[in-house]
Order: structure tokens, then C-alpha cells, then sequence
């Protein structure tokens, strides 16, 4: 339902009710996916307008929070270790490979060394708003 919700919003500034119920097909049920609705809204998952009428919002606009969630990246501060840990790996795996010249591999030496002195929370900090930034999360 989210996903479904944040793939709309990608194109457009604010969706309704009725065309996340078309995203998600024929055979949807509407009721459902209003109660689902109602609960991502009160949850902080999508922010919208809302009247005293309905308990899900009439118009539907984005959250940094529904963003992340349906893109699968973490929240700030929690999983950029995971980032961070790949990051030297694939140095790590560049620096040994047979066919990187030699001038190269110095290079990628002193980033790595450079990147594991850093203060791990710095790079984590970095690499969550780089992945924010580039993935539209936190539109």
C-alpha cells in the first residue's frame, strides 16, 4: 500500500484515495485500502488533508518517513554502518584486484585509510543524507 502510494507521489505532488485504490488494481478493496490509509496517516507514513467526515485523508502528500520506508533505506542514524562496512569492502576488493594500476590502488589505499579513521557516526551521517538525497527520500 505504501509502496504503491510513494510510486504515485514520485510523479505527482499529492494523489487521492481513488488513485492508490487504481495503482494497486482491479479486485482492490476500497474499504481496505481507506482503513490502511487512515492508518499510514496517523502513523506519520503520509501527511494529506483531511476532513472530520473520513479517518484517511482526502488528498495524500508525502512524508520523509513513508519516503524511506517504501524506498527500503534505513532511518537516520540506524543501518549506515551497513553502507559504511560495503564501502570499505568494495575498496578493499578494488585495491587487491590484479588488473587496478598501481597509482590507483595508492589512491583508493588513502581513502579507505582515510574513511576507516573517520569517526564511524560522521561517515553513517554522510552516507544517510547521500542516500536521502540521491534516492528523493527526503522530498
Amino acid at each position: 500500500m505504501l509502496e504503491a502510494t510513494c510510486r504515485l507521489l514520485s510523479d505527482h505532488d499529492e494523489v487521492s484515495p481513488e488513485e492508490v485504490i487504481a495503482e494497486l488494481g482491479a479486485g482492490t478493496d476500497s474499504n481496505h485500502v481507506k482503513r490502511a490509509l487512515a492508518q499510514l496517516y496517523r502513523e506519520g507514513y503520509i501527511a494529506g488533508q483531511d476532513i472530520e467526515q473520513v479517518d484517511w485523508p482526502i488528498s495524500i502528500t508525502a512524508t520523509e518517513k513513508g519516503s524511506r520506508a517504501a524506498a527500503g533505506w534505513p532511518k537516520p542514524g540506524a543501518g549506515g554502518g551497513d553502507h559504511l562496512d560495503l564501502l570499505l569492502r568494495l575498496l578493499d576488493e578494488k585495491i587487491g584486484a590484479a588488473e587496478t594500476p598501481p597509482e590507483e590502488k595508492t589512491r583508493l589505499q588513502r581513502a579507505r585509510d582515510s574513511l576507516a579513521d573517520a569517526t564511524r557516526d560522521i561517515i553513517v551521517g554522510v552516507l544517510s543524507n547521500f542516500i536521502a538525497k540521491h534516492t528523493g527520500a527526503s522530498d
